[in-house]
């Protein structure tokens, strides 16, 4: 089974989040913060990654920048999730799509299932 981490420090939006991807065939592991989220990205192999652009402790830049060091075989997708309008990660970082909130739910779902 395919597994992808929620990063949401929003518990509405990481349980919507949680919802969608477990119907489309995930195993889904959360976390409110970046720190929880390197912490999984250590410990599991993940195919996708949902993440919160600004959580309490960190950036999701940090995640970004770290992550791949954290992981072994193929590097997830990963989906950037914020209510910033202007946000434009730098190119340097892996990513493969934003959608801002409030997202559609449809919309969200093509991305996933695009993943």
């Amino acid at each position: 089974m395919k597994k992808a981490l929620i990063v949401d420090d929003d518990p509405t939006y990481r349980a919507l989040v949680r919802e969608i991807v477990t119907e489309l065939g995930y195993e889904c592991i959360d976390s409110a913060t970046a720190e929880g989220a390197l912490v999984a990205l250590r410990d599991n192999h993940l195919d996708l990654i949902v993440l919160d652009w600004k959580l309490p402790d960190h950036s999701g830049d940090m995640v970004l920048t770290l992550g791949p060091y954290l992981q072994t075989g193929p590097p997830p997708r990963v989906i950037i999730v914020t209510g910033f309008r202007d946000l434009m990660p730098a190119p340097s970082l892996h990513f493969d799509a934003i959608i801002r909130k409030p997202f559609d739910l449809e919309d969200f779902e093509a991305l996933v299932e695009h993943a």
